[in-house]
């Protein structure tokens, strides 16, 4: 294999490996629980062999390209990534659950709405106390509960009462995936890693059932599409 055809493939490599880190992940038995930076940090990485090496010769002057070769290509790698960082402070905080079945929301108390106020901060103590939500006693020989939670459950969104959190919800069945988002104001450093830890602990790891083969066979068809797709598009570029 010569090097000429390892440059050819090196575009399509990274793509190929992060999708292949979200077919792993679809096939979990368990949930997987990543902060926003480092969600779109993968998703960058999946697209900087295409950034790298079809849009990096382009944008570099052919002299620094003759002169320094690969070295030019990783400083314009860590000036990607460098670049990547930056923007991601001006997108909104978020928060993505992969491998999540719809039932699993359920299992977070609910409060009323009207006992909720955004715009006023943080909750007073009987709102984010446990006693102030009612729960039905457990049935016999069910299955374990899980872990008890801050967060709340008002109409479509998720609430953190003790940091006066509100968090939407957008979730998708068919791909399992749940993206949490801050609404409002950026949270403080220190409410968005208390945020980000109830949630971990309250999503993590959470069995789910094993997808069926029809599931399987309509997710390699999915990639094997895309990937074909992007093997004509950079053939004709």
């Amino acid at each position: 294999m010569t090097l000429s055809t390892l440059f050819d493939l090196a575009p399509l490599s990274t793509l190929a490996v992060y999708l292949l880190f979200l077919v792993c992940l679809r096939l979990r038995r368990y949930t997987t629980v990543l902060s926003g930076r480092t969600d779109r940090l993968l998703l960058a990485l999946g697209l900087s062999g295409v950034v790298v090496f079809d849009i990096g010769p382009a944008v570099i002057p052919l002299g620094a390209l003759d002169l320094y070769g690969v070295f030019a290509l990783i400083l314009f790698f860590l000036l990607y990534i460098q670049v990547v960082f930056y923007l991601d402070s001006s997108f909104a905080q978020r928060i993505v659950v992969y491998n999540l079945s719809e039932s699993d929301f359920g299992s977070i108390p609910a409060v009323p709405v009207p006992e909720w106020n955004g715009a006023a901060g943080k909750a007073p103590a009987e709102e984010s106390a446990p006693a102030a939500v009612p729960e039905d006693p457990p049935a016999p020989h069910a299955a374990p509960e899980a872990p008890p939670t801050r967060l709340r459950r008002a109409g479509g969104a998720l609430l953190f009462p003790p940091r006066g959190l509100t968090l939407s919800v957008e979730y998708s069945p068919r791909s399992r995936c749940a993206v949490l988002r801050v609404s409002g104001r950026r949270a403080p450093a220190g409410d968005w890693k208390a945020l980000q830890k109830e949630v971990h602990a309250c999503f993590a790891g959470r069995p789910q059932p094993p997808m069926t083969f029809r599931a399987i066979l309509a997710s390699a068809g999915v990639c094997f599409a895309i990937g074909f797709l992007i093997v004509c598009l950079h053939r004709c570029l």
